[in-house]
């Protein structure tokens, strides 16, 4: 948050938690780096906050 906004965000961080079968990790990467052109939340937000994901591959 900033201090002189205190209402206002300064950046998210999305944590993406994929489950499944044969899961392709270069793949999945792909498809994160593919968030931000694709996720409206994200596009709509990008220029006022920062905005990062990471990716988890649950067992």
């Amino acid at each position: 948050r900033i201090p002189e906004e205190e209402n206002r965000i300064s950046a998210i961080h999305l944590h993406f938690k994929i489950t499944g079968a044969a899961l392709d990790p270069k793949a999945l990467e792909k498809a994160l780096k593919l968030t931000p052109k694709y996720c409206s939340m994200v596009r709509s937000v990008e220029k006022s906050i920062l905005v990062d994901e990471s990716l988890e591959i649950m067992p």
